[in-house]
C-alpha cells in the first residue's frame, strides 16, 4: 500500500491536533497514512484509530457522500499521500 501511494499521489503532513477533514466535507480523495495516529471522531466520540498503511476517506468516493466523519491527528506529526 505504501508503495502504491507514493506513487499515486501527493505527501502531506500535519501536526499534531490538526483536521485532516471534518464530518459533512465533500470527499474527493481518500488519504493513505504513512506516520502517525488518526482518530475517526463523530461529536466527541472516538469511532476508528488508524495508522500507518491505512486508507481514510475513501467511502466518500466509493458513493459520493460527504465525509461521515472527522479525522484529526491522534498523536505524533502524520504524513500521508492524498489519492484523488
Amino acid at each position: 500500500m505504501r508503495m502504491f501511494a507514493q506513487r499515486a499521489g501527493a505527501n502531506m503532513t500535519f501536526s499534531v491536533g490538526s483536521v485532516v477533514f471534518n464530518k459533512g466535507d465533500p470527499g474527493s480523495c481518500m488519504y493513505i497514512v504513512q506516520s502517525g495516529v488518526i482518530e475517526m471522531v463523530i461529536g466527541d466520540k472516538v469511532i476508528e484509530v488508524c495508522g500507518p498503511n491505512e486508507a481514510i476517506g475513501f467511502m466518500s468516493m466509493v458513493d459520493g457522500a460527504p465525509r461521515s466523519s472527522t479525522a484529526r491527528l491522534r498523536s505524533c506529526d502524520a504524513s500521508g499521500n492524498v489519492i484523488r
